[in-house]
């Protein structure tokens, strides 16, 4: 009787607590061989519990523990993590424990550090941070946490991913959904989930893994999200102050989006009538479009303001206006309310920015963006806008936005569409350089122009004080050995977009070589690289970003000398594109054109050998190099 009532009252505490920690004995000699291989880090223990008090209300529960096993994993000895004014947050413990297991120091409250989110470009934000970083003395050892936050609101849930970082093994891990009220939530898997355990429970789920081996990240590997394992979760209710609605459907999530637009985006008769003024003269739609977005790049700047419901929510267009500045949200709407102005329809599209890594479940309607932007639809085509940037050309959105699912915001109309997807010949990088020679070597002169994918960083230092365009160019260009005399960066938003860098430098040591023979390399800029080769390789090859680079390089040949060997080579391959170097010498000036072709695709592992042989075929020719002898 006596047991039973023990086990009853284990029973109580296990429901009134959701995360109940069992004292664990953190010594680095119990880590299973298995999981040491490869590994920096070792993640002893974690666990997560979401616990859905009511439609209004959500409490997350965190306990994580990590061994970290040398300097290369010293990121890992941080607690970090965010929240807002209105939420209730307590951090139960930080403790750090040797090599044997024996707890060295427990963290006082006032050694954490509370701060803004929001960085140098918010104006203000109720988004904060909390945070404490162990510096050590030795490894390994083990660092671990514990807090609890109250949100109040019912928006997002979880998105969780086992793996915190590469080089690492888990030796236990789950996610606990606490739902007593049996609120609607979407629940998603993706990537691989082989050796996930999942119990339902009294009131939700339970997901847990447990010795999962090293994560090691393979060169031109597909998005970690789609072979890793995760669980991500959001609620089909919404509610996040006074605004509430549905995510149970693309439309019905578009149509809540649209409710915190309502009463946001009229413009005085003034402005309305100054921006039909604007663009009176204008030849077509599309010349509107570009007039005004050039006005808003001109006259607007990017600050995140962000408090409560306006992290999600635009400010009214009107203060944006008079302000001159917003952020994403409210620039975009700013956008809009200005196309509307002029008779142009246009959409706020909401989508998850990112460079390659991101990962978007079309299934599952709900919260799975961090940024907006402006779809523009057009009789034969659609005009994207990104309008937090003063100096990306018109009509261009860079590999920030590119070829992803966006959620244009239309009320029960709202619809999953996909953004512009940059083509081989729309990321295109050329260069047309001349060669002279010159007391202190060569001098070169020509246009470097920039397509595509190529654009997006060179745009961003057109505006640039000239020591940062120049410390940009040094940084950018592969000569060797030079010094930059004079540069122009300009931007073309008519027809194709484009940048256009002109440049002059000297270079000392272009002809290098003695007084009978001469060697120069041809290959002076875009150089081709390849990847390193692997045995073994366990994950799909994947090629995001097609591309052609064409290199027009014109060489005055010193006096006296003549060529020995002219370069020339030509390798191709279907599956993944190919090389040329094409060379001609006529009345002692040799010109060299090198073209590489890179194709987009995914293959199976074992092709990774094939790529990367026609890569490193392509390197070998493209570093050929010119030799010239004296004349006899």
């Amino acid at each position: 009787m006596r047991g039973f009532r023990i086990c009853m009252f284990l029973g109580l505490i296990l429901l009134l607590n959701p995360v109940i920690i069992i004292a664990q004995n953190f010594a680095t000699s119990l880590i299973p061989e298995d999981l040491l291989k490869g590994s920096n880090s070792v993640i002893r223990e974690s666990r997560t519990v979401l616990t859905l008090d009511s439609k209004e209300r959500v409490t997350v529960n965190k306990y994580f523990a990590v061994t970290i096993l040398n300097k290369k994993a010293e990121n890992m000895a941080v607690m970090l993590f965010s929240f807002v004014n209105a939420d209730k947050v307590n951090i139960k413990r930080i403790s750090v424990y040797d090599a044997n297991g024996k707890k060295i120091k427990s963290v006082k409250q006032s050694d954490i550090i509370d701060l803004s989110a929001g960085g140098e470009a918010s104006l203000y934000s109720d988004y904060r941070l909390k945070a404490y970083r162990h510096v050590p003395s030795s490894y390994p050892y083990t660092f671990e946490y514990e807090y609890e936050i109250q949100l109040q609101r019912l928006y997002s849930l979880e998105y969780f991913k086992p793996y915190i970082s590469e080089n690492q093994s888990i030796q236990y891990t789950s996610l606990e959904l606490v739902n007593p009220q049996d609120i609607p939530v979407h629940i998603s898997m993706s990537g691989n989930v082989e050796g996930l355990e999942t119990t339902k429970t009294l009131t939700g789920s339970k997901w847990e893994f447990r010795n999962l081996p090293s994560l090691i990240i393979e060169p031109y590997s597909i998005i970690t999200d789609e072979i890793l394992p995760g669980i991500f979760l959001s609620p089909q209710y919404l509610s996040y102050d006074d605004y509430k609605g549905m995510a149970d459907t693309w439309q019905s999530y578009g149509n809540w989006l649209t409710s915190l637009l309502k009463g946001r985006s009229s413009l005085s008769s003034a402005s309305v009538e100054k921006y039909r003024k604007m663009t009176s003269s204008a030849a077509n739609e599309r010349e509107k479009i570009r007039i005004l977005y050039k006005y808003l790049q001109s006259n607007t700047h990017y600050i995140n303001i962000s408090l409560g419901i306006g992290g999600l929510q635009p400010h009214p267009v009107t203060d944006v206006e008079s302000l001159g500045y917003g952020d994403c949200k409210d620039l975009s709407n700013y956008m809009i309310s200005m196309l509307d102005a002029v008779g142009i329809k246009a959409h706020y599209a909401v989508v998850q920015a990112g460079k390659k890594d991101y990962h978007f479940i079309p299934d599952h309607p709900g919260h799975q963006f961090n940024h907006v932007i402006v779809c523009v639809p057009q009789k034969n085509d659609t005009i994207w806008l990104e309008c937090t940037s003063q100096d990306i050309p018109f009509g261009s959105l860079g590999d920030f936005t590119d070829n992803r699912y966006a959620l244009l915001v239309d009320g029960p109309a709202s619809k999953l569409v996909r953004t512009k997807e940059y083509r081989q010949e729309d990321n295109h990088l050329s260069s047309n350089l001349l060669i002279t020679p010159s007391s202190n070597g060569a001098n070169v002169s020509g246009t470097i122009r920039y397509r595509g994918i190529y654009m997006s960083e060179s745009a961003r230092y057109v505006r640039q004080p000239i020591h940062d365009q120049q410390t940009w160019i040094n940084h950018s260009l592969e000569f060797t050995n030079f010094t930059l005399n004079s540069h122009n960066i300009k931007v073309h938003d008519r027809g194709e977009p484009k940048v256009e860098l002109q440049l002059d430098a000297e270079i000392r040591s272009f002809f290098a070589g003695n007084n009978d023979r001469l060697f120069v390399s041809l290959n002076l800029n875009n150089k081709i690289s390849a990847p390193e080769r692997m045995r073994n390789r366990k994950t799909p090859l994947v090629i995001y970003y097609p591309y052609h680079c064409q290199d027009t390089l014109t060489v005055s040949i010193p006096a006296g000398f003549e060529p020995e060997s002219i370069p020339e080579a030509t390798i191709s391959d279907p599956e993944f594109g190919m090389y040329s170097m094409k060379t001609v010498v006529k009345d002692g000036v040799l010109t060299c054109i090198r073209e590489f072709r890179r194709n987009k695709g995914s293959f199976p592992p074992e092709k990774y050998q094939a790529f990367q042989a026609f890569m490193q075929n392509a390197s070998l020719a493209d570093s050929k190099q010119l030799v010239l002898i004296r004349k006899q």
